[in-house]
């Protein structure tokens, strides 16, 4: 004879785990999101990223040598037609320790 009497145990995931999916989730489709548009705003043309001009001076610069460079224009770009992120570093002058050019690239 069977019991029919005893409840079957619910299966139902615990609170804790669904918070974790849906945090999950959530975090996946923001950086989704902000990597879209990200992408889309680069194929509208170059974007500024001038906060990184002094750290391209400071590499391109040797203060052992005496030589300076300054940059006019860091930016990055994206190629549509071979889907290449690029890195576009205009206006670059190059000074000896007496200030004379030694390299001008536009």
């Amino acid at each position: 004879m069977e019991n029919n009497n005893v409840p079957e145990p619910e299966l139902r995931p615990k609170p804790i785990l669904n918070k974790l999916i849906l945090f999950g989730s959530v975090i996946v489709i923001t950086l989704v999101s902000f990597l879209a548009i990200f992408i889309w705003r680069l194929a509208q043309g170059p974007l500024s990223v001038s906060f990184l001009t002094p750290y391209f001076e400071e590499v391109l610069s040797n203060s052992e040598e005496g030589y300076k460079a300054q940059l006019n224009e860091t930016s990055l770009t994206w190629d549509t037609n071979n889907s290449l992120l690029g890195l576009k570093l205009k206006g670059i002058k190059i000074e000896d320790s007496s200030s004379n050019v030694v390299a001008n690239i536009p």
